[in-house]
């Protein structure tokens, strides 16, 4: 025997008593099969050649060791889906332990009851925070917030605790460890299902100054004047309101209005713009299990799925040097519509 046959039949009998031995896991049928079958197959190509000429004939190759290649990486790409999976599988139960315990945390505090609550996600915002709180207040005191605290490692949680003590409306919702913002939004959203704030509209809203609380009363216009509608969804381009953004980040927001396009199929001047609001009674089908930035669509394509009627309202989007400098990276354009392919496909 070759020292090559040699390698491919110790690798054969290490894959056989490996799908072997792990019947007992709780490791996927099929992979179990693909595991046992590719080491069957190793051993059985080492030891008769001409069979492995032939199945390289019979897909066009002209040699067997081809096969072996390209069946190599087709095996390859379904482990590494496979382990994707069960990250996320895992990174989903994470979420759902901390989520569990942050919210039995906050249920000691009384009902609020208000027309309509805003769901902040708090990440480092200890510069800019107490000022966007205080401006919504001061627009309408009979608003209420919810902020959560996502892992914050500087001053924030202070911040927001003593500011609760001054407004009664607010409550301050705390992730021991930094989850990233669709978690944080959907930890809100649970601590209202769970029907410790009691209000007929939920919007969600930035804590970093950007977003314009004065745009509020024309997106709730909307929903008392429109029964029909259920969501409405704030856009920077159709009024085109929106001051000082840049031509990259114009660029990548108009790519993305595509992607969403061809993705989930729903048609929007502003895919990416995190200024929503939500009737009450369609929160329980707003199920957000993307963790990240890519929550933002992972929402338009259960809106498209579930087929909520929505109206799109024009917002002013402020860009101030901190929150360009404080924003998302460009580069997590590629993350977001690799997470959002990899959830609806996979």
């Amino acid at each position: 025997m070759s020292p090559f046959g040699f390698i491919l039949t110790f690798f054969g009998i290490i894959l056989i008593f490996g799908a072997i031995f792990y019947t007992q896991k709780k490791i996927s049928l099929f992979f179990r099969f693909c595991v046992f079958f590719t080491g069957a197959s190793l051993i059985l190509f080492t030891a008769f050649p001409s069979i492995l000429r032939k199945l390289g004939l019979l897909f066009g190759l002209e040699r067997g060791a081809d096969l072996l290649v390209y069946a190599s990486v087709a095996v390859l790409l379904y482990s590494v889906v496979f382990l994707l999976q069960k990250n996320s599988i895992l990174s989903a139960k994470i979420t759902h332990v901390i989520r569990s315990m942050t919210i039995r945390d906050a249920t000691h505090f009384p009902i609020i009851s208000a027309k309509t609550v805003l769901v902040m996600a708090c990440y480092n915002e200890e510069s800019v925070v107490a000022q966007t709180i205080e401006k919504i207040f001061e627009f309408d005191k009979d608003l209420a917030i919810v902020v959560v605290n996502d892992g914050s490692h500087d001053n924030s949680l202070a911040i927001l605790q003593k500011l609760s003590a001054k407004f009664p409306n607010l409550r301050i919702l705390h992730h021991p460890q930094n989850l990233g913002q669709g978690a944080a939004l959907e930890t809100g959203f649970e601590y209202i299902r769970q029907g410790n704030i009691k209000a007929d509209y939920i919007v969600t809203f930035d804590a970093d100054g950007q977003m314009d609380i004065t745009d509020l009363p024309k997106m709730l216009a909307i929903l008392r004047e429109n029964p029909e509608i259920s969501v409405v969804l704030g856009s920077r381009f159709l009024e085109k309101q929106s001051d000082n953004m840049p031509i990259f980040r114009k660029i990548l927001l108009k790519t993305g209005i595509i992607f969403t396009n061809l993705v989930s199929g729903i048609r929007l001047t502003d895919t990416h713009n995190g200024y929503r609001v939500f009737r009450k009674n369609i929160l329980p089908k707003i199920r957000i299990s993307l963790d990240g930035m890519s929550h933002a669509s992972e929402i338009l394509d259960i809106i498209a799925h579930e087929k909520i009627p929505f109206r799109e309202c024009g917002v002013k989007i402020l860009y101030s040097d901190y929150s360009l400098h404080k924003g998302q990276k460009s580069s997590n354009s590629l993350k977001i519509a690799f997470n959002i392919i990899f959830k609806k496909f996979f």
